[in-house]
């Protein structure tokens, strides 16, 4: 059995040279990925705000399925975004040795370089940069875009860090077409006031897992499953992972989970 988590580039390497072994090995590949989180018209902006904070500052935002943009329904992008900013303020950043502290230092110096590099191509390709928390040794705070263009690399692009694109999208249709414009489907995420509307939306994400209300791993937070979280299989050049059902090999899973009530 050879696993690796990690890069797309990475992983391909990794798949071929399997391939080309004279001796055939089981392989499982977790790539890379671009989560969406979805904010239709009807949702409670304060919860698509926590879940904002936490898919995507929740360890500086290393973590596979994070949160890599969010797509908001235009009548309440305004709304979404003041709050949000308001929000933002109050994130600690610094020793993640402290119990409060939300964003700590990033793994090293060469992802902080690869973190500015970002922010700085961000700017160059148009999207307003509207919160800049600061860049200190390996310590890199939020940063917000908005006005961020589908095509572009903040949009298309996985950041492993603390920086947040905002995307417009004209109704739920678009908001669809954006959230699949990628050729990752690893995780995503969709906040709507009506669990019907949420799990139709989550049937036509091109994607491997999404989240109705809630994040996979911010599980506390989690209160019922629409469906056992034992398996789940990653589309396009996000590879797969979890491969624990008979039959795994051979069929492609989705799993959906929902937020009923959020645990005190």
């Amino acid at each position: 059995m050879i696993s690796f988590t990690g890069s797309t580039e990475v992983g391909k390497s990794v798949g071929s040279k399997a391939l080309a072994s004279p001796r055939i090995k089981r392989l499982a590949l977790e790539l890379g990925g671009n989560a969406p989180l979805v904010i239709l018209d009807d949702a409670d902006l304060d919860l698509a705000v926590e879940l904002t904070l936490m898919g995507r500052f929740m360890h500086q935002g290393q973590i596979c399925m994070s949160t890599n943009r969010v797509i908001v329904d235009a009548s309440i992008y305004d709304a979404y975004v003041d709050k949000l900013l308001d929000r933002i303020k109050m994130i600690p950043v610094g020793d993640p040795n402290l119990e409060d502290t939300m964003i700590g230092p990033i793994i090293n110096q060469s992802q902080v370089k690869k973190h500015q590099q970002i922010i700085q191509t961000g700017s160059e390709q148009g999207a307003q940069l509207v919160y800049e928390g600061g860049i200190e040794g390996n310590l890199v705070s939020p940063h917000i875009f908005i006005d961020v263009a589908e095509d572009s690399d903040l949009a298309q692009q996985e950041s492993f860090g603390p920086i947040l694109p905002i995307l417009k999208a004209r109704d739920e249709a678009h908001a669809l077409n954006l959230a699949n414009a990628t050729e990752f489907g690893l995780s995503s995420a969709v906040c709507t006031s009506n669990m019907e509307r949420g799990c139709a939306f989550a049937a036509q994400l091109d994607i491997g897992m999404t989240h109705i209300n809630g994040l996979l791993f911010a599980i506390a937070w989690l209160v019922t499953l629409t469906q056992p979280l034992i398996t789940v299989f990653d589309w396009t050049f996000s590879g797969r992972d979890l491969i624990l059902l008979f039959g795994g090999l051979f069929l492609v899973y989705k799993a959906v989970t929902e937020l009923h009530e959020k645990i005190e």
